[in-house]
């Protein structure tokens, strides 16, 4: 049986600039302190294709200005690491985050990838142009086609969002360099997170523009489109990507506690159908189908000073 544990399509979770605090309602300026240890977790499943995984961030925050006005609010230079954890595999690493403006957010990471022998997580092709629908991977794992290998990404991304009133745009970019100890002869493999074959030693983008309404009692509920792209180079045509997916976002925070150990405890559901996809759009899977992502997500603060 094809993996049904596997990194979840990360999920550009509703940043503080989104919403706003208990503080911020009662008209509380409230700065944060210039040094801080934070982290971050979120436990996150998908459908459609299936996927399980625990992402987190630990490390230290600097607060970079003093500046009166919103575009000053809430930024920070952060660095420290950054992780995946699933029972089919792992990544670790590496991140630098910067939020010079409250309207932009720029980051730079890398992690080491390592599977299990369970699940088969990690099967690769000679060319793009392969079979890797649903059917024809839990074909390749029952056969033992696939395999255990690590490797390595790089990931650069950027966030610029705005909002007017209770209404607000955001748009997430994260290009992505992958390397895995594939098998000789094999250039591309199957990638859980962006749902496609991915060239090795190559690059790989997706990108999610979010359209939200946000309401006075930690709800927020909008619209996604997200497009998946593969840059496979050289003679190769690109038969699977781009990938086109739009559909409903909705984030509710139960209490926002900001400076506290636990801060901001939200549900996040997002459903999406592809428009534009090799597998999903009847071919292998029907096109009435969505994508269903389901997550739990919090963060907090371990030492301000």
């Amino acid at each position: 049986m094809r993996a049904i544990v596997a990194v979840v399509a990360v999920l550009a979770l509703m940043g503080p600039g989104f919403q706003r605090s208990a503080l911020a309602r009662e008209g509380t300026d409230l700065t944060p302190p210039r040094h801080r240890v934070t982290y971050s977790n979120m436990l996150a499943g998908r459908y459609n294709s299936l996927g399980l995984s625990d992402m987190y961030t630990l490390g230290y925050q600097l607060r970079l200005w003093d500046r009166p006005g919103v575009l000053f609010k809430d930024t920070y230079l952060w660095i420290g690491t950054a992780g995946t954890i699933t029972p089919a595999f792992g990544l670790v690493g590496g991140k630098l985050e910067v939020k010079p403006l409250a309207v932009l957010q720029l980051w730079a990471q890398v992690q080491y990838f390592g599977n299990f022998d369970t699940f088969g997580i990690v099967q690769s092709f000679p060319s793009p142009a392969d079979e890797h629908s649903d059917t024809r991977l839990d074909e390749n794992d029952e056969k033992g086609l696939s395999y255990t290998t690590s490797g390595w990404e790089a990931q650069l991304g950027a966030r610029a969002q705005a909002k007017v009133w209770n209404i607000a745009v955001r748009d997430t970019l994260k290009v992505t360099y992958a390397d895995l100890d594939l098998r000789p002869g094999d250039t591309v493999y199957y990638h859980q997170t962006v749902d496609t074959l991915v060239p090795d030693d190559g690059w790989h983008l997706s990108n999610d523009l979010d359209l939200l309404y946000l309401f006075d009692f930690g709800l927020v509920l909008g619209l996604r489109y997200t497009l998946v792209h593969a840059f496979y180079g050289g003679p190769h045509e690109n038969p699977n990507t781009p990938h086109h997916a739009v559909g409903p976002l909705a984030v509710f925070t139960f209490f926002k506690d900001p400076g506290a150990m636990w801060d901001s405890p939200s549900l996040i559901l997002l459903v999406q159908w592809w428009t534009a996809h090799r597998y999903r759009t009847g071919a292998d899977t029907h096109g009435a189908i969505p994508q269903l992502a389901l997550a739990f997500y919090f963060r907090g603060d371990l030492l301000p000073w």
